[in-house]
């Protein structure tokens, strides 16, 4: 083997075992962080809306009922998959120091909110009504909360967040 080459394998193992050990942070600027949360809102919109067509094939808005009981459950546990792809992005941004700790807890509120759905569609084999389904998957004030602070924080940097919170 060549110094070169064994210079090199040295490098890229360092450069593992950095990683591995966390290494230099990858904190993102509030500018970058803002474009990663708003896209994900936006998605999260769009998610939102293609549910809330969805639901039209399976529940009855005039009469405020459910027609199709295991079609929900099934909407509503593709609809926490996908949540739950949303809360692994956000457990992987790196939020910049000035909004962490805002951030940090609207990772948390997302989480109980995505347990709070996890509940909900379990429970919606047995739901007979539109109103309970609605008062399973309301928004939580903690919820609000975090949202509203996150917005906040950012605000109170210079920026705008809009993460839909009401």
């Amino acid at each position: 083997m060549t110094m070169t080459a064994r210079v090199a394998g040295v490098v890229v193992l360092l450069a593992l075992v950095t990683a591995a050990c966390g290494g230099e942070s990858t904190r993102l600027t509030l500018e970058e962080y803002v474009t990663e949360q708003q896209t994900m809102t936006d998605e999260l919109q769009d998610m939102g809306l293609e549910l809330a067509i969805s639901l039209l094939e399976v529940v009855d808005l005039n009469a405020g009922t459910i027609l199709d009981p295991a079609g929900l459950q099934s909407l509503l546990e593709g609809a926490v998959a996908r949540l739950e792809g949303f809360h692994d992005r956000l457990l992987g941004l790196e939020p910049p120091e000035a909004v962490e700790d805002a951030h940090e807890a609207f990772v948390a509120a997302a989480s109980d909110r995505i347990e709070q759905w996890r509940e909900a569609a379990a429970d919606s084999a047995q739901m007979e009504s539109v109103a309970a389904l609605e008062t399973a998957t309301d928004k939580q004030p903690a919820f609000f909360e975090a949202c509203i602070g996150l917005e906040a924080a950012v605000a109170d940097e210079g920026l705008e967040l809009d993460l839909d919170c009401d």
